[in-house]
């Protein structure tokens, strides 16, 4: 099933990526020094390769994003994320609105789908951004279904950016309740970029091997955008 699923993912890309071709399409390629999820470590506290491609037609858009996971608590070795949706002006900020898919190829568990909603509100040179994650009930939950609250913003303090989250999770990816929060600094040169942030949460969790993936961590990340 999982199989039938990224195959079936794969030859939509492939069928979208031509008609958005003659439009905008963009992507990076980063090193971050641990793949963090709302606060949760994916990569076993390692580091991961990550790549990103973003094709946008009109106000609609489709983005594929692939990274390495390590010895993380999956039984796959890569994530796979698809994610379709559009963007709208409105007021004199931008909605968007998408369904991702994140698929663990050569795990035993199915893959997880989820609609994310988020609003993007310029404020001065800042940005402010609040974003719900909804995942429905489905197999891979068990299920249960899960809800994600997430506030941050994007401040230029010259050429570097401060950037700051804060999210709220609940449900069947998250038992009980967990807030994670970030706080860092980023810039972009030329086409590259890097990042150094803090990430934490309210909970401890561990892998099967026994590892704190939730706890404090100082997060580097530098990439290439094309």
């Amino acid at each position: 099933m999982q199989r039938s699923r990224a195959q079936a993912i794969i030859a939509v890309i492939v069928l979208l990526m031509p008609a958005s071709a003659s439009a905008g399409v963009s992507g990076s390629i980063d090193l971050v020094s641990d793949y963090r999820f709302r606060g949760v470590s994916l990569s076993g506290r390692g580091p991961a390769v990550q790549a990103t491609i973003h094709a946008t037609k009109g106000a609609f858009f489709v983005e594929g994003f692939v990274t390495t996971l390590g010895r993380g608590d999956s039984d796959a070795t890569v994530e796979t994320d698809l994610s379709l949706g559009g963007q709208h002006k409105l007021g004199k900020g931008t909605a968007t609105l998408s369904a991702t898919w994140y698929l663990y190829p050569g795990d035993h568990h199915a893959g997880v789908y989820e609609i994310i909603g988020r609003y993007d509100l310029p404020v001065g040179r800042s940005t402010i951004s609040a974003t719900a994650g909804y995942a429905p009930g489905q197999h891979a939950l068990h299920g249960g279904d899960n809800l994600y609250l997430g506030l941050s913003a994007i401040v230029p303090v010259g050429r570097p950016q401060i950037i700051a989250s804060i999210g709220r999770e609940r449900g069947a990816l998250s038992p009980g309740t967990k807030i994670d929060w970030q706080l860092g600094a980023q810039i972009g040169i030329h086409g590259f970029d890097a990042s150094l942030s803090y990430i934490d949460s309210n909970r401890r969790l561990r892998d099967h091997h026994g590892r704190n993936v939730s706890g404090p961590t100082a997060l580097l990340q530098v990439g290439y955008g094309f």
